[in-house]
């Protein structure tokens, strides 16, 4: 599915999923030979036979297992691509089945215990049903549009391998920040206890360290992503990038990622204070008013909950085209902010089913993916086994395999859905920035949906 580079030759042409295949696991392999010489040359662990042959079995089965999850996911994402049109408009529609058919089952049985209540629930139903029925042509519409989308999304992760190499570096430097972050608070801690530091200022070097490796964790994150945003950008276009052009499009705009993600961790910190706020007034309220509490507090708390939630909403869909337009535009941030903000105002109901089909999406990968690994890892474990023990032993580890294959595959399936998703936004702002028609990399099957779409309001020529 990729495109080959322009003057690379034709006699050997390896898939970029195999070359991403063989790339994770050469790294897999890597780190686990070094630990192994580690062990084998600093332990006698290796001198008992049975560990030896226990330790040469564990690292083969996770070998298996991690290319497996690798696989696993390629086929979800593939699958994905094939059939998101379908997955998006089945969903909704079950979805909206399961609500009106609910409440109409249950205004019947509360109907036939006795009570006229249950009319209620099926009055409620009929006009659920016959709303749906009035929305659905233009719901199905955008439905259509964020599938295509998803669509084109799928296909730039599937032809860049690169992408999932980035997410996983970038969630290997999170990480390793969230654990320097972790012993500097632990070393914080301690020095205030032993030199009597008050309680105010251990706080609040407490949560200036945690507001910094917020800022420094979302500059990571959004590094990474312009980087993969600026692959997307190029493959969206007809182009073959190199990962090493979109790191240096990164780099280029280092100084406006930051003060973006500054921007970010002050709303995601503000969220936090109001759920906090909230917390602290249920809790509240239970104390102070034994088992039914008080009934001012909760709703006080119910209310700071809501607010918090609309403005980490708010701020998603705003905030949504920012990194494009810092990453493919040049813009600094506050353009970019602004940018965003009136593209977000244009294309505001196609943004949340966008962003509500990509939900739905990342739920059918974690779905296929853990079937195939599921299954697959309980052969492996079921056979394996079978060889040196019983029925029951190896149906046994059997399912510990295909438990073990299954968390390892939805582990991995993360690094699938981040560029999934950088992928998607690049997509819509290209088709708001630039109309349809630059969008080159849409799959011959979806280029008569593009066409009849050149003319939709929601596509802003530059």
């Amino acid at each position: 599915m990729s495109s080959s580079t322009t003057g690379s030759p034709d006699i050997l042409e390896i898939d970029d999923q195999t070359i991403g295949a063989l790339f994770v696991s050469l790294v897999f392999i890597g780190v686990s030979a070094i630990v192994v010489n580690f062990a084998a040359t600093r332990t006698t662990i290796f001198d008992d036979s049975k560990i030896s042959s226990t330790i040469y079995q564990i690292l083969l089965a996770l070998g298996f297992l991690f290319i497996l999850a690798i696989a696993a996911n390629y086929k979800a994402l593939d699958f994905l691509q094939d059939h998101a049109r379908a997955i998006l408009i089945w969903s909704y529609l079950i979805s909206f089945g399961l609500i009106v058919g609910g409440l109409g089952i249950l205004g019947i049985v509360i109907i036939l215990s006795g009570s006229s209540i249950g009319f209620i629930f099926i009055i409620i139903a009929a006009g659920l049903f016959f709303l749906f029925r009035w929305i659905w042509p233009r719901l199905k519409e955008r439905l259509e549009r964020a599938a295509e989308w998803l669509t084109i999304s799928a296909t730039i992760v599937l032809a860049e391998p690169g992408m999932i190499v980035l997410s996983f570096i970038q969630s290997l430097v999170v990480g390793i920040a969230v654990i320097t972050e972790a012993i500097m608070l632990f070393a914080w801690i301690n020095y205030a206890d032993s030199s009597g530091v008050s309680e105010d200022t251990s706080n609040f070097v407490v949560y200036s360290i945690l507001f910094l490796y917020l800022w420094l964790a979302l500059s990571i994150i959004y590094y990474f992503d312009g980087a993969n945003t600026y692959v997307s950008y190029a493959r969206i276009h007809g182009t073959d990038p190199k990962i090493a052009q979109g790191l240096h499009a990164s780099s280029n705009k280092i100084i406006s990622i930051i003060f973006y993600a500054l921007i970010s961790a002050i709303v995601t910190t503000i969220v936090y204070l109001l759920f906090f706020a909230s917390r602290q007034q249920r809790e509240g309220a239970r104390m102070s008013s034994g088992r039914g509490g008080s009934t001012q507090a909760a709703m006080f708390a119910f209310f700071l909950a809501i607010i918090a939630s609309i403005v980490q909403w708010l701020y998603h869909l705003v905030s949504f085209f920012t990194l494009p337009s810092i990453i493919i535009r040049q813009k600094n941030t506050k353009e970019a902010m602004s940018e965003s903000y009136g593209l977000f105002r244009k294309t505001f109901w196609d943004l949340i089913i966008s962003d509500m089909g990509y939900s739905i999406g990342s739920r059918i990968m974690y779905i296929v993916s853990g079937l195939i690994l599921a299954v697959c890892g309980f052969a492996y474990g079921y056979f394996v086994a079978s060889s040196v023990a019983d029925t029951e032993t190896a149906l046994y580890w059997g399912i510990v395999v295909g438990l073990i294959a299954l968390v390892l595959g939805l582990l991995v399936t993360k690094f699938f859905l981040r560029p999934l998703y950088t992928a998607l936004v690049t997509t819509i702002y290209v088709y708001a920035t630039e109309g349809p028609q630059a969008l080159k990399i849409v799959p011959p099957k979806l280029s008569n949906y593009i066409d009849s779409s050149k003319n939709s309001p929601r596509a802003v020529r530059r």
